[in-house]
């Protein structure tokens, strides 16, 4: 066989990168970055999870500051933030369950 017929070995595709569409990190420069499932062709919408870290004490810091105004607005902030600490007390003690670890035992000053 001529050596100019051969056929070149196929090339393997190489993995698309994502990247933030907030802050322009790569997929491999974040802890996480979620991704939209968009169709076939359309570029993927992604956020890092730096940046829904940050827009999350963006919410949390205006809802404070339109709780300061109204006792009932204030009633809903404290009671929203109780759930979130209780949520990251939760997913700790999933994380500690996994390491074989048990959280001590929180003080009285903590709740």
């Amino acid at each position: 066989m001529d050596e100019n017929n051969k056929k070149s070995p196929p090339r393997k595709k190489q993995p698309t990168v994502l990247h933030c569409a907030f802050c322009d990190k790569s997929q491999n420069e974040v802890h996480k970055l979620i991704a939209r499932n968009n169709p076939a062709g359309k570029k993927a919408l992604t956020i890092c999870d730096e940046c829904v870290e940050m827009c999350t004490e963006i919410i949390n810091g205006q809802s404070l500051v339109e709780a300061e105004n109204s006792p009932k607005a204030l009633y809903e902030y404290i009671v929203r933030q109780n759930e979130i600490i209780g949520d990251a007390r939760d997913r700790a003690n999933k994380a500690l369950d996994l390491l074989n670890i048990s959280m001590p035992p929180a003080s009285e000053s903590q709740h």
